[in-house]
């Protein structure tokens, strides 16, 4: 299960494109009480503070537009997108031609009902027997050194499944 990156970008304070926090991010969720599946909207890695390339022309407010939307690739009626999008009543009116976007109201999401924090492998294993999948923080500063051919030019974070 993937999550829009970027309305966790629009709608959270948990970061921008040029930085974050993991536990920023599932707190966030947990306040907002849901963050959609990554159908809902193009990662397009602008936030509020970049200006880069095109995202000082791009709206990155948080709207219903930028959580969720459908865009429509022919020109079709109300009716016929509504159905062809798959989300019913979800589908606000207004946009029905070529390249026009609409929001949807109702959407597949997740939820967080708990998050914190856990330093080693035993405690790891724990917390995967005990709940299930945790993301991991990986500390990638001391390869910055690294000369071999696979290196990551800054930290990541994974997701680990038991």
């Amino acid at each position: 299960m993937y999550f829009v990156a970027q309305y966790i970008l629009n709608c959270g304070d948990a970061g921008s494109c040029y930085g974050g926090s993991q536990s920023g991010v599932y707190s966030f969720i947990q306040q907002s009480g849901f963050v959609p599946y990554d159908t809902c909207q193009p990662y397009i890695a602008c936030s509020a503070d970049s200006n880069e390339g095109f995202c000082a022309r791009v709206d990155t407010s948080c709207s219903a537009m930028n959580t969720c939307r459908t865009c429509f690739p022919v020109p079709i009626d109300n009716a016929t997108a509504r159905t062809a999008a798959g989300v019913g009543e979800g589908v606000s009116t207004g946009a029905a031609s070529a390249g026009e976007c609409a929001s949807v109201g109702a959407f597949p999401n997740a939820s967080v009902a708990e998050h914190g924090s856990v330093v080693g492998e035993q405690a790891m294993l724990a917390e995967l027997y005990a709940r299930g999948p945790i993301a991991c923080g990986v500390d990638a500063d001391p390869l910055h050194d690294y000369q071999g051919q696979h290196r990551q030019q800054n930290n990541r974070f994974t997701k680990t499944r038991g």
